[in-house]
């Protein structure tokens, strides 16, 4: 997962400064739109799938059950849809400003109202909460070594989503 992860961070970076370096030197207007596209979406597939299955699969690598299968597949689709969603949302890129060439239809259009609204998002949050309450679980069930891997866990993203809401 952090390899998947690493990988996929580093290409969706290298892609955009890429489509930043031929926006500046003149490159052609098509390439830099389509690697500015798979830059803007690009960091969704990189990080979701951290912070959604990295709290439900530690520390072995496994489902704590198999009643977390649906969670885990609904979480993936989930993933899935919303990175559709940012892919085809129209509108400007930020860095280079180039216009999405796979942007969908008018402001009014499904893929607008989708990457405009609250709720997706916050269906997001709510699998990313189930997720780690997996932890939680885990937690209750087991014994001396992966009792401490969980409170470790639990201390560093304690730490890290403190950090980030001061940041």
């Amino acid at each position: 997962l952090f390899l998947a992860v690493g990988v996929a961070a580093a290409l969706q970076l290298l892609l955009g400064e890429l489509a930043l370096f031929m926006y500046r030197h003149g490159g052609p207007l098509l390439a830099v739109q389509w690697l500015a596209w798979l830059e803007n979406w690009g960091w969704f597939i990189a990080y979701a799938p951290l912070v959604a299955f990295l709290p439900l699969l530690f520390p072995d690598g496994r489902l704590p059950s198999r009643r977390w299968r649906p969670l885990a597949w609904f979480a993936l689709g989930w993933i899935a849809f919303l990175a559709v969603a940012f892919a085809i949302a129209p509108g400007r890129f930020d860095q280079p400003p180039v216009v999405n060439p796979a942007g969908i239809g008018p402001s009014g259009s499904f893929a607008a109202a989708i990457s405009s609204s609250d709720w997706p998002l916050f269906v997001a949050a709510v699998i990313c909460l189930l997720c780690v309450c997996s932890l939680f679980f885990r937690y209750r069930r087991a014994d001396g070594d992966v009792r401490q891997q969980v409170k470790w866990f639990g201390l560093g993203a304690a730490f890290t989503l403190a950090c980030l809401l001061a940041g």
